[in-house]
């Protein structure tokens, strides 16, 4: 699917400098130029971007254990922060924050552990 994302993308582009050319070199009317020129950067910006990406089929097949190790990032900036207010403003409330960001990094370990290897339809065997 790697190769559909970037076809597309590159479709998108390319087609994009071409209406915006051919707007310019082929209409004699100032006001279809503009729009072909705004409707050829569009493109261009959307396939530059990869905004269409969300509506072409994606190819992960991990997407559970995925989202556990996006959600364990984003715990682990947050202990980050934690750790430092507790640093700077000591006190029991931040000690608190910092034991609970502790613990629930510990239970996401484990999920991490139960989703490894478990494909989006439940596991499959190796072959």
């Amino acid at each position: 699917m790697p190769t559909l994302r970037n076809s597309v993308n590159a479709a998108l582009t390319i087609g994009g400098l071409i209406i915006a050319f051919a707007g310019i070199l082929f209409s004699e009317d100032k006001q279809a130029q503009i729009i072909a020129v705004l409707a050829g950067f569009l493109l261009i910006e959307i396939g530059v971007w990869g905004l269409a990406n969300p509506f072409l089929p994606s190819h992960r097949k991990f997407s559970r254990l995925r989202d556990e190790v996006d959600a364990f990032i984003g715990n682990v900036r947050l202990m980050n922060a934690a750790k430092l207010r507790a640093r700077h403003e000591p006190g029991p409330e931040h000690e608190a924050q910092v034991a609970q960001l502790l613990a629930d990094l510990h239970r996401q370990v484990d999920r991490i552990g139960e989703l490894a290897g478990q494909y989006d339809g439940g596991v499959q065997p190796v072959s």
